[in-house]
């Protein structure tokens, strides 16, 4: 009997994440600032349409004008929209609204963004199901801590498997910016 194996893209999921967690200390630039207010919202735990996979090409989502206001709940959007853009990213190489997003110090986003454009093309598709989303308001209007629980699959094995994502998001220059990503895929025995 052979061993399971894991599909080529959850793998370089995995890998990003895996550096991420490395470096995550050496990212240079602005330290988060310190918590001056907390406020916590979460969002529903309906899981997305993408929750079944399927062969078809990832489409890009849509951005939503309620993305564009300054909240906690605008936050959460956006993080949501930002993890639903990964598969189309991956699929598609076309990292033009993930860039947009990405701050300069997110290393997260850069891995990804690098891989995306880089990899050999293939049939595999890859499915983020987010089943939840919480959020701190760190710095009121600047600086916010999301947590989403995911479902990542594979369109070559079908395997949901749970995971944590937690996201920085930042304000600045009128616009949202992910700062730091870090996925953590869950272990189950």
């Amino acid at each position: 009997m052979t061993a399971p194996t894991r599909s080529p893209l959850l793998a370089a999921f995995a890998t990003v994440t895996a550096a991420m967690s490395l470096l995550a200390g050496c990212t240079g630039g602005t330290p988060a600032p310190a918590p001056t207010a907390t406020t916590t919202s979460q969002a529903g735990t309906t899981p997305s349409a993408s929750a079944t996979p399927t062969t078809a090409v990832a489409e890009a989502p849509q951005w939503t004008e309620d993305m564009d206001q300054v909240s906690l709940d605008a936050a959460l959007a956006v993080g949501r929209y930002f993890l639903e853009l990964y598969p189309y990213v991956i699929e598609t190489g076309d990292t033009t609204e993930w860039d947009r997003l990405s701050h300069p110090d997110c290393i997260f986003c850069a891995d990804t963004a690098e891989f995306a454009r880089t990899r050999e093309p293939t049939d595999e598709r890859v499915t983020v199901a987010i089943l939840t989303g919480e959020g701190e308001e760190l710095d009121p209007a600047v600086y916010y801590a999301l947590t989403f629980q995911t479902t990542t699959s594979s369109s070559v094995d079908g395997v949901a498997r749970p995971g944590e994502v937690k996201m920085g998001l930042v304000r600045e220059n009128d616009r949202w910016l992910v700062r730091a990503v870090e996925p953590i895929e869950s272990v189950t025995k």
